[in-house]
């Protein structure tokens, strides 16, 4: 195999929820494209990453200095959700059902992006005493370091008498009882609701 292949495949491979065998699906998927496509999908990755700045506002990815979320006069600027990274950020907003604002944290207590996100912690606290929030949604993975972070922030800012909620954890559609864990199953019990 062609050495300039191994190295598309081995960088492929570097991609989250990409395996070897993804990656080499790709890696000809890519092979069979027009060279001019090729080029135009490099040439926008390339740009992509160029032009890439972090919103001053809530550290989201943006092309300006504000992004186009906290631009908006629409949103509602009463409800604020924490994010550990703008692509969970992305996530939410392809759902169309949260229309507040966003605080991307960088990190989580015990990851390697620590300091990153202590210095983002002290922009959270004042923008928690500064901003007219009714409500702060907390929206981390339910994992270890996620769920410590989650305890942190809320006795962080629990002084500040806002409502503070956290999106609901449990089964993702489509998943049965015999495959999930008991942690899951527990916190999907607990954050049941009355039907109407």
């Amino acid at each position: 195999m062609n050495e300039d292949f191994k190295k598309v495949l081995k960088f492929l491979a570097k991609l989250p929820g990409i395996g070897k065998r993804s990656a080499q699906r790709i890696g000809f998927a890519l092979l069979k494209m027009k060279e001019e496509e090729i080029k135009e999908f490099v040439a926008s990755l390339i740009n992509a990453r160029a032009n890439l700045k972090i919103c001053s506002e809530c550290f989201n990815y943006s092309q300006e200095k504000s992004c186009k979320i906290c631009q908006d006069e629409s949103r509602d600027k009463s409800l604020l959700c924490i994010v550990e990274e703008p692509d969970h950020l992305f996530y939410l907003e392809t759902t169309k059902i949260y229309r507040g604002k966003y605080f991307v944290l960088g990190g989580l207590l015990t990851s390697e992006k620590e300091e990153v996100m202590k210095e983002r912690i002290e922009k959270l606290i004042k923008k928690v005493k500064d901003d007219n929030l009714k409500e702060i949604i907390i929206a981390l993975n339910p994992t270890t370091e996620g769920e410590a972070t989650v305890h942190y922030l809320y006795d962080l800012l629990k002084e500040y008498n806002k409502k503070i909620t956290r999106i609901a954890l449990g089964l993702p559609f489509g998943s049965s009882l015999e495959l999930a864990d008991p942690i899951t199953i527990a916190k999907a019990m607990e954050g049941r609701r009355e039907l109407i």
